[in-house]
């Protein structure tokens, strides 16, 4: 999953490219990484436990942080900060 900010058409300008930005990665054994590419932290990563939760608000929780998954067209949303339109995406079909 790729980290994207902005809503709507702002989005799409301001998604942020695999090299220059956030990437997750969510393992089939439950484990993740989040590989953080900020000039303060370069190739800072940090990993632990993931799990999905469904039922009428799905989401996906990290360790202790659970955040709303949606379904938007054949992207899956991971959503971080709803307010700014903070999320991570990935094509899912």
């Amino acid at each position: 999953m790729y980290k994207s900010e902005g809503r709507g058409r702002e989005a799409e300008s301001r998604f942020i490219s695999p090299p220059l930005g956030e990437r997750l990665i969510l393992r089939d054994n439950g484990e993740y990484e989040l590989w953080n590419a900020e000039p303060t932290k370069p190739g800072s990563v940090i990993t632990g436990r993931w799990s999905f939760t469904t039922g009428d608000s799905a989401s996906v929780n990290l360790d202790h942080s659970g955040y709303p998954v949606e379904l938007h067209g054949d992207m899956l949303w991971l959503i971080i900060d709803n307010d700014v339109g903070v999320r991570y995406e990935k094509r899912w079909k």
